[in-house]
C-alpha cells in the first residue's frame, strides 16, 4: 500500500512509515539521516540484482527491486529505533 500511496517518493514513505511507527513527526536531521541510508543500500542493490530480490522477499520487478530492497532496510532500521520499541 506504501508504495502505491506514494510511488517513486521515498521521502514520503520514509515520512509516513516513521509516523506511524514512532507515532510522532520525523524531524529533519533525523529524515536526512533515513534518506541517507536509503540511497548507500539503493546504490548497493542497484549493482545486486539477486540480493535486492532477496533482500525485497522475492519481489523481482526489474525496474523496481532495488528501491524497495532499499526502502526495507529503512523500514527495519526505523522499527529498531528505541524511540519505537520504547514510544518515547
Amino acid at each position: 500500500r506504501l508504495e502505491k500511496a506514494f510511488a517513486k517518493n521515498p521521502k514520503q514513505q520514509i515520512t509516513v512509515v516513521y509516523e506511524r511507527a514512532a507515532g510522532h513527526a520525523i524531524e529533519a536531521p533525523a529524515l536526512a539521516t533515513l534518506m541517507k541510508l536509503y540511497g548507500t543500500a539503493l546504490d548497493k542493490f542497484n549493482g545486486s540484482a539477486a540480493n535486492a530480490c532477496e533482500m525485497a522477499g522475492g519481489y523481482s520487478d526489474k525496474e523496481d527491486t532495488a528501491a524497495t530492497a532499499a526502502l526495507v532496510v529503512v523500514i527495519n532500521t526505523i522499527l529498531n529505533l528505541d524511540e519505537v520499541i520504547t514510544k518515547n
